[in-house]
């Protein structure tokens, strides 16, 4: 298996939106979602051929 990701679509609940971000492939990709109370941080990579993901919020 491969060690890059790509995003192939972010689906947004209502009220988000996504900031720009690199689509990949890439070894690690950071797409981070705002909305008027939020701002989440998704860092998704595949370092063994498995999907890993970590997901940052904070309040705004």
């Amino acid at each position: 298996m491969g060690k890059s990701v790509e995003v192939l679509a972010v689906m947004l609940a209502p009220g988000f939106w996504a900031e720009a971000y690199d689509p990949g492939p890439a070894k690690q990709i950071v797409v981070e979602l705002t909305s008027t109370e939020y701002r989440s941080e998704m860092r998704v990579q595949c370092p063994d051929g498995r999907l890993k993901s970590k997901v940052k919020e904070r309040a705004l």
